[in-house]
């Protein structure tokens, strides 16, 4: 920063500047700053991406495993325990295993800057680094073509796959294939080294496999899923699949095709399936039977085909026309049942492939053998182990992934909308049928509205822009499906009161909601902005905060930032005697919520907004880089950002102002940050941390305050997309929002050891903060605070005003948390 005569300092934020004020005490630091002894941990991520055909799979060891944004997650079946391969550097697009050799393959898309889409060999034993890597290389011309067989890396060139859309692995581990997105859609087949496939160990580097031992174009059109034939262990040098490629109309569903690969004459058959006289239909996934040739197709059209080779036998009706079948298993060891079929109508059809009743008398009907189905279920009818893990009433998850554990008696489901569930199916004996755990729940559009319960420890809430509201249990790691709030408009913000009992979101089209929590009954909707877009639409909010409280009577402030550049503030006044209109039984009392002053001065969107600790001031940033400071009461624009060098802040999460100088790396434009967010407590180091959402698709923790540039950091990667927001609870728990990954990562605070060892540390004692590290009122002269505990999470205190509504959340819930201070 450049000094300025008046105590400011020009600060560069993303290529542009602006004015900034250090406190009057600051001191500048010499030497140079040493690297960072505290990094991020991942401690659970929430999500499923269930828009990856065939992503769901049942590990040797009894875990389950699936996608979830660049993380290929392994999780136990019946704790939230997850482990993580993350040796992808994009988005993890389709997923394979062999049971036998306890092997996994993903493939992942185009990542940023240099290199191709690449797919992952690698084991869940050692997730810790990829054994091999398949990619598909190929000479520069034709007259390289005798030195390309000697391998000699200078004369290939990558060829670009876009995106490696699906991946498979014979059942010895003899062959894989990868299939890409590029124009020929190719199809490479790689025969695997045995010091690949026998590995027992991480190895210490990562085998290249550059040339593929046979490639094929795989059709017209991108192959959205391969399918394993898994009965071919006594043959380990052949590979049976089966393809299925899109259609072009983007419903998922398609063409089959069968595939045979053979390791002895290094040749690649492939057959397409005809429907002779049965309903042509498009088709989305499909099993193979123990009898050789014999396969089960699901239908676009709601039937079930039995196969013969490429050739369609016989089919039934396992569901109407409008509810196509989306996955099927076989059933192996049951005398009962031969199958089992998932519909997009959220059922789960049971059957066997029999011979047809007789007709009834005066009927005809031509006999034959069909399949039949003798009992369907839906998952959200099922009575549930655990009463707070029951899924929505009526929902209808669109399932595209299961997986069947006969000797368990476990089946694992997989919708298209992200939802994870594990279902007792209640075959064996004394087994009953019911819901076991809902494993993951994730959101179905772009997440942005993040926030924390203040007075409940580990309750989260976010919403998307699909306008669903869900919440999550960080201390307990995994989400609450039974308490889903569904608004009709896209939720893009959100905060909670000091107290926890209201919650304020921010809407599109100028409106803002407050509901009550734990009900999330709205008792008030607010169109706060009144001024159109080109398109005649109200513009859409882009922060909430409340304030704390302004007085002994409990009046406390909401501001709303919009992007019609303007900051509205509405004033929340409890303690009235009669229910007037605007008014809410919340807050211990009744709260009337009336507008109070709309704050201008911005000429681009203010994205961001805070209240000092003592409610006098609210400052914004906004798109132009532009810090603006208003006095709350009122409305007045403050034109000098001196006048607060020496305030207290609650918690930090302005983008611009003189803490954050240094978390803007020289690779940023202004608008590659999105959210930040400050330690309510000290680390494991005693000295307090930020963390950092960018457009990089990284989480970046830094010292705090962070006031000069290129302050060193630490990088933790895992979303697929932009990272959208960050928040710390009041343990320094953190969960960030992956925007368009379908994605909540938990983080939390760790000492290292060398460079990436995670050691558990005690908690240390409080170290003084600077002064706008912790909301506080001045008791003594110097650096002497006292925390207010209104505003400090995890002050010791009075129990605020609506805790004890918010702790009847839990009995509603049906989690043991316990509300803090």
């Amino acid at each position: 920063p450049t000094g300025r005569g008046d105590g400011g300092c020009l600060a560069s934020f993303g290529r542009r500047r602006c004015i900034v004020y250090p406190p009057s005490r600051w001191e500048e630091p010499t030497g140079e700053e040493p690297p960072l002894a505290v990094g991020l941990q991942r401690e659970h991520v929430y999500g499923a991406d269930g828009s990856v055909a065939g992503g769901l799979h049942l590990l040797r060891d009894g875990r389950c495993m699936y996608v979830a944004a660049r993380l290929c997650v392994m999780e136990d079946l019946h704790e939230p325990n997850q482990t993580y391969f993350e040796g992808h550097t994009a988005d993890v697009r389709s997923l394979a295993y062999c049971f036998a050799k306890d092997l996994a393959i993903s493939g992942q898309q185009d990542p940023p800057g240099a290199g191709g889409a690449y797919a992952a060999l690698w084991s869940p034993r050692f997730p810790g680094r990829a054994i091999a890597e398949l990619r598909y290389f190929e000479p520069r011309s034709a007259r390289m073509v005798a030195a390309a067989a000697r391998n000699d890396t200078e004369v290939l060139d990558e060829v670009s796959l876009r995106m490696v859309t699906a991946v498979g692995i014979s059942c010895q581990a003899r062959v894989a294939v990868i299939c890409g997105l590029d124009d020929n859609h190719s199809m490479c087949v790689f025969e695997l080294p045995q010091r690949v496939t026998e590995a027992t160990s991480l190895p210490e580097r990562t085998l290249q496999l550059r040339r593929p031992t046979h490639t094929v174009s795989g059709g017209r059109t991108e192959i959205s899923a391969l399918i394993t034939n898994p009965h071919d262990l006594d043959n380990p040098g052949r590979f049976r699949f089966a393809c299925v490629n899109k259609n072009g109309t983007g419903t998922g569903y398609g063409q089959l095709k069968f595939w045979d690969y053979n390791t002895t004459d290094k040749a690649l058959v492939g057959a397409t399936c005809t429907f002779g006289k049965n309903p042509t239909t498009g088709v989305a996934s499909c099993a193979f039977a123990p009898e050789e040739g014999t396969s089960l197709v699901c239908g676009s059209n709601g039937h079930l085909y039995v196969f013969s080779g490429n050739s369609s036998l016989c089919c039934a009706q396992m569901a109407s026309v409008h509810a196509p079948l989306g996955c099927v298993a076989m059933l192996v060891e049951n005398e009962v049942y031969d199958y089992l079929v998932a519909t997009s109508e959220g059922e789960v059809v049971l059957g066997k492939v029999a011979q047809e009743a007789p007709p009834e008398p005066g009927k005809k009907r031509k006999l034959g053998t069909r399949p039949q189905a003798l009992e369907r279920f839906a998952v959200s009818r099922l009575p549930a182990a655990d009463p707070h893990q029951q899924l929505p009433p009526g929902a209808r998850p669109r399932w595209t992934s299961l997986v069947v554990d006969e000797r368990r008696d476990l089946l694992l489901l997989l919708s298209e909308s992200h939802c994870l569930v594990l279902v007792e199916m209640g075959l064996l004996r004394g087994g009953q049928r019911r819901l076991l755990r809902v494993i993951q729940i994730g959101y179905r559009g772009e997440c942005w509205a993040l926030a924390h319960h203040p007075t409940i420890q580990g309750l989260c809430a976010s919403g998307d822009s699909c306008g669903i509201l869900r919440f999550w249990d960080t201390g307990a790691r995994r989400p609450l499906p039974g308490k889903t709030y569904r608004g009709d408009r896209p939720f893009w913000c959100i905060d909670f009161s000091p107290g926890g009992d209201l919650l304020a979101a921010g809407l599109d089209e100028g409106f803002v909601d407050l509901l009550a929590f734990p009900s999330l009954e709205t008792f008030s909707r607010r169109r706060v902005s009144h001024i159109r877009d080109k398109d005649g639409h109200y513009e859409r909010m882009a922060d909430v905060k409340f304030s704390g409280p302004m007085d002994s009577e409990g009046t406390f402030f909401l501001a709303v930032a919009c992007f019609d550049s303007s900051i509205y503030l509405l004033r929340l006044t409890s303690g009235f005697g009669s229910r007037r209109r605007n008014t809410t039984d919340a807050m211990g009392g009744r709260v009337q919520i009336v507008p109070h002053k709309t704050l201008t001065g911005n000429s681009s969107t203010p994205t961001h907004v805070m209240f000092s600790a003592d409610a006098q001031y609210v400052v914004s940033n906004s798109k132009d880089c532009n810090i603006l400071l208003w006095k709350v009461a009122t409305g007045e624009r403050m034109h000098s950002l001196s006048i607060v060098r020496d305030a207290a802040w609650p918690i930090w999460t302005g983008i611009l102002g003189w803490p954050v100088v240094g978390i803007w790396k020289p690779c940023y434009d202004i608008t590659d940050v999105n959210a930040c967010c400050q330690t309510p407590m000290p680390g494991p180091d005693g000295r307090h941390y930020i963390a950092v959402a960018d457009d990089l698709q990284d989480v970046v923790l830094y010292r705090f305050p962070a006031t000069s540039a290129g302050a060193k950091h630490r990088d933790s990667s895992g979303h697929a997309s932009h990272v959208t927001n960050v928040r710390f609870n009041s343990e320094n728990v953190l969960v960030s929002a992956g925007g368009n990954d379908h994605t909540l990562q938990q983080w939390r605070l760790v000492k290292l050891a060398g460079d990436a060892e995670a050691l558990a540390v005690a908690q240390p004692p409080q170290t003084k903060p600077y002064p706008w590290l912790r909301a506080g009122n001045r008791t003594g002269t110097g650096d002497d605070f006292t925390p207010n505990p209104a505003f400090v999470p995890g002050a010791i205190g009075e129990e605020r005003a609506g805790a004890a509504e918010a702790r009847a959340v839990l009995e509603v819930l049906g989690q043991g948390l316990a509300p803090g201070p």
